[in-house]
Parts: structure tokens; C-alpha cells; sequence
């Protein structure tokens, strides 16, 4: 009897690492998928087209509202005045967070990441 319940939880620990090594290849497959949609966006390209290729941003700042100041570092002085910035969470690999700057009209201007 002990080794059948012995083989039961080995059993359910071994079903439980499967599905969370099978849970963490289906999310990666979704990371990757959009960090490789992340690099088709180009400059010029409108607002609308990137955020329908890329879904929805984990943040969006809209023009004039500031960057916080990692953002700001990266850019030239008082860039956020006249720039809108998206940005796309990618927990792994990494974390690494996906940059797309818009200008006034809301167009891309340049696109850059940054780890977290």
C-alpha cells in the first residue's frame, strides 16, 4: 500500500512539472510571437497599424504626459514633449520591456527596448 500511494504522488508531482514546463513553452511561443511582430514595426508607420499588429500596450503615454525617468535617459532632452511612447511588457526572455515612440501625428518615429 505505501508504495502505491508512494507512485500516486510521484505520479501527480511528475504531471504537475509537465504541465508547467508545457504552460511555460506555450508562453514563450507568445512572447517570441511578439517580439518578432515588434521588429516589423518601422518608422512612419501610424498608431493605429501598431497597436493592431502588436495588441494592446502595457502602457501608452500619451503626448506630453512625461516619461518616467528610464525612459527619459534613453531619448534626447525633452523628447516626451513632442513624442508619445508604447510599451509592451515581454516577461521572458529577459524581462524586457518593447519601446515604440510616435510623433505628434502619431506616427513611429523609432522603436527600442530596454531589460528590466
Amino acid at each position: 500500500m505505501g508504495r502505491f500511494i508512494s507512485g500516486c504522488v510521484a505520479g501527480s508531482l511528475l504531471t504537475i512539472v509537465a504541465l508547467a514546463m508545457f504552460a511555460g513553452l506555450l508562453s514563450s511561443g507568445a512572447e517570441r510571437q511578439l517580439i518578432d511582430d515588434w521588429r516589423r514595426i518601422q518608422p512612419g508607420m501610424n498608431r493605429d497599424t501598431v497597436l493592431q499588429t502588436l495588441g494592446k500596450p502595457t502602457c501608452d503615454m500619451k503626448l506630453g504626459d512625461g516619461f518616467p525617468a528610464w525612459a527619459e535617459t534613453s531619448v534626447p532632452d525633452d523628447y516626451y514633449k513632442s513624442h508619445s511612447l508604447l510599451v509592451f511588457y515581454v516577461p521572458a526572455p529577459g524581462p524586457q520591456l518593447l519601446l515604440v515612440y510616435l510623433d505628434e501625428d502619431g506616427n513611429v518615429s523609432f522603436v527600442s527596448s530596454t531589460y528590466t
